[in-house]
């Protein structure tokens, strides 16, 4: 005789609603994250400072924020005030209450890849079609190089 088998009938959640209670979860095991800082930090920091920053460490109501290079550095420490004030509105009061700076070149190394200038040739326009008018015009000018961009500069203007 073989038992039957009993399913039981759950209520599917969306994982969304889900997520935020679950990472609040397991950064709570670790003393030194705050997550919400993490996962706020793009409206925090904005789009430039984004990515050249990142907060790396958080203990005692002190954040520690890793920067790009010392130009960023000395930039944030003129707007560490400005700083906490928006981690304040975000993440809420008395969360952190000191901000301290700290050289981390590995940051946003993937986005400062430098990739090499396509400039793209342009095709010799053909002079032959311009008017007759116009390279006659061009002809009088007593610079021949000049004359010979100008007719260039027309004819790549008529093709357009």
């Amino acid at each position: 005789m073989r038992a039957k088998k009993k399913y039981r009938r759950s209520i599917i959640t969306p994982i969304s609603d889900s997520m935020p209670a679950t990472i609040k979860n397991i950064y709570s095991r670790v003393p030194n994250i705050h997550p919400e800082i993490w996962s706020k930090w793009y409206t925090i920091a904005g789009k430039h400072m984004y990515t050249r920053t990142f907060p790396q460490y958080y203990n005692n109501k002190t954040l520690v924020v890793g920067v790009t290079n010392s130009a960023w550095l000395q930039e944030l420490t003129m707007l560490k005030f400005k700083l906490l004030e928006r981690i304040e509105n975000e993440v809420g009061k008395n969360v952190v209450k000191e901000l301290r700076l700290v050289i981390d070149s590995s940051i946003g190394k993937h986005q400062w890849i430098r990739q090499k200038k396509v400039i793209p040739k342009s095709e010799e326009p053909d002079i032959s079609t311009l008017s007759s008018d116009l390279s006659n015009a061009a002809d009088k000018i007593d610079n021949k190089e000049l004359a010979l961009a100008i007719k260039k500069a027309a004819a790549a203007n008529l093709s357009k």
